[in-house]
């Protein structure tokens, strides 16, 4: 039987319309399909829940409107029509269809969990704002007599790019660049005693997977990019900031990155 009209056996079954010999050729077609019987119960299950939900109460005032009306005497047809209460949507989805009922309640379940989902994955998700490089001093800034900036390259693994670092006051900031025809894990692994993550920029829109943990950064990506990660430097002394590059859970590349002196507030 097409699947339609087996459909339409179910919804009228479940709305007491079948005829009795409706009733028995859908008992016999769900006696012989699992997979009718499931639906079938399905139907069921989502009318049995929607009759229980409590009907919406009607405007208040409009049961003294309707009898004033009926002692003054003034009630007509028209008037009857233009008072009558709005169904409420919960009313009109009640007296749907089983079908559409079950389509409609689908719906709503797979938009509310799919809302969970993107809630988890960025409500933690750090600001990404642009830096003022005014803030920030070294070679790269041009500003000479500054603190020195650390700058190194790596090349290896079908993946090359390069590492500025800048200190300012505060803050010590890295700039990566990424050329790479296969997915790299470039990470920052630091002191959470003395670095804490305060900015994290990408440079191109991109889809990639980048991590903020309160120990380090890791971000999986391929192809050409730009980031710039800002590590707020707390007062204190000794830890340390590494930057390190893998391919296949494989470093290729480590280079340890000195926090400078007197730059914390």
């Amino acid at each position: 039987m097409a699947d339609k009209k087996l459909l339409r056996l179910m919804n009228q079954e479940l709305d007491g319309t079948n005829s009795v010999q409706d009733s028995r050729r859908l008992a016999e077609i769900l006696s012989a399909d699992a997979e009718a019987r499931t639906k079938f119960e399905e139907l069921r299950a989502t009318l049995a829940v929607l009759r229980r939900a409590e009907a919406e109460a009607p405007p208040s005032g409009l049961k003294a409107a309707i009898l004033e009306r009926i002692e003054a005497g003034a009630e007509t047809p028209a008037s009857r029509t233009a008072s009558a209460p709005r169904r409420g949507w919960m009313a009109r989805f009640a007296e749907a269809p089983a079908a559409m009922k079950f389509r409609y309640a689908l719906f709503f379940a797979l938009g509310f969990s799919l809302g969970i989902v993107l809630l988890l994955l960025f409500k933690n998700r750090p600001a990404e704002i642009g830096l003022d490089s005014r803030q920030l001093v070294g070679t790269l800034t041009g500003e000479n007599g500054a603190a020195p900036a650390e700058q190194f390259r790596f090349d290896a693994a079908g993946a090359s790019g390069e590492v500025a670092v800048r200190y300012g006051q505060g803050l010590i900031v890295a700039e990566v660049r990424l050329r790479s025809s296969r997915e790299v894990e470039l990470a920052f692994d630091f002191d959470p005693q003395r670095l804490s993550v305060a900015v994290f920029e990408r440079g191109t829109r991109e889809p990639d997977s980048a991590k903020i943990a309160p120990d380090g950064v890791t971000i999986d990506a391929t192809g050409v990019r730009t980031y710039t990660i800002a590590f707020a430097l707390k007062p204190g002394s000794g830890g340390g900031l590494r930057f390190r590059a893998s391919a296949a859970g494989l470093p290729f590349f480590e280079k340890d990155i000195r926090l400078p002196s007197g730059t914390a507030p």
